[in-house]
């Protein structure tokens, strides 16, 4: 079966967005199993860098690195395979021009899922490889570049039966742990990381009431040591979950996602000290919304990408764009 892998450009041009986007064009990737593109980021002196993962010949799923030109044409493909399925969902772009592949390795039989980091060098050549984590499930649902160029991994770890938030700080140059911070808190879990303009980080996280049954989210404002500043609880409701997290230009965070039990998406800012600018809910399209990724542009405000699901007339999911403006109001 042939999965899609494509890149949509959309011009984000305020009266592309104010109408209907058009889809300049897409592609496809990959062969006749299942290859799948989580991150691209561009690479210096041109062209851009791919990675996700690929069917391996053993009929399971290794880390893939893919390398495209300009003009999008694949220039070379790397896999990078460990014992089980691995897969690669965060690369970033090292200061000395080479990658960090940060995503999972998940064992079928074993059921236990690991963090797997690969260190390359500027053409995918491989410097260092390695799995962090323990006997229970360990995953990575962030990761960035700190200010010093270590790569700073935010996700989660299960310990006595409990999920906690998990921070580390990796060195680039043999994959050792520099610093780690495990959240006290039960059924907690980091769902996204952006580095701060002061070189520390922010980070939405969300939490389980298990006597509630419902989730809670709230955003932790940390040192360069991931030693927490402060944080600030969503109060606008239960099962609220963030999937998109930045720093504006202005120093606050924008988050935008989603509500569990499906229905409308969401939009939060918050100030650099820690205190909410606005919020605001209601964001539909379809039946459900869910934003996947959210950029900041000149002018106006927030744009996110993600998808809405009607089911009026079946199933039926379409790509959605929507604009926010700088003071909270959709356009």
């Amino acid at each position: 079966m042939r999965l899609l892998v494509a890149l949509f450009f959309v011009l984000l041009t305020a009266s592309i967005i104010s109408a209907q986007p058009e889809v300049d064009w897409s592609r496809t990737y990959g062969g006749d199993e299942t290859d799948i593109a989580y991150d691209i980021v561009p690479v210096p002196g041109g062209g851009w860098a791919m990675a996700g993962e690929i069917s391996s010949d053993d009929e399971g799923l290794d880390m893939m690195l893919m390398f495209l030109d300009e003009e999008f044409d694949s220039l070379n493909t790397l896999t990078y395979a460990g014992d089980y399925n691995e897969s690669c969902r965060h690369l970033l772009l090292m200061p000395d021009s080479g990658f960090a592949l940060v995503g999972r390795t998940y064992s079928d039989e074993e059921e236990v899922e690991d963090i797997f980091v690969v260190r390359t060098d500027s053409e995918g050549e491989e410097i260092w490889s390695e799995i962090y984590g323990g006997e229970n499930d360990d995953f990575a649902n962030g990761a960035v570049v700190s200010a010093n160029g270590d790569i700073v991994i935010a996700g989660g770890t299960v310990e006595d039966r409990s999920t906690h938030g998990w921070l580390f700080s990796v060195d680039p140059d043999d994959g050792a742990i520099n610093w780690e911070i495990v959240s006290d808190d039960e059924n907690s879990f980091h769902q996204a990381i952006v580095s701060t303009n002061d070189e520390g980080f922010a980070i939405s996280s969300t939490r389980f009431i298990m006597e509630e049954f419902t989730y809670e989210h709230y955003l932790i404002k940390t040192d360069d040591e991931g030693n927490p500043e402060w944080e600030l609880f969503m109060n606008e409701g239960d099962n609220y979950l963030p999937t998109c997290l930045l720093q504006s230009s202005t120093n606050s965070f924008f988050l935008s996602g989603y509500v569990t039990l499906g229905g409308p998406s969401w939009a939060w800012e918050v100030n650099q000290d820690g205190e909410e600018n606005w919020f605001l809910d209601g964001l539909r399209g379809g039946e459900y919304t869910i934003p996947y990724s959210a950029v900041e542009v000149a002018n106006f405000g927030y744009v996110t990408a993600g998808l809405e699901v009607d089911i009026d007339d079946g199933l039926v999911i379409n790509f959605q764009i929507r604009k926010i403006e700088k003071e909270g109001e959709e356009d």
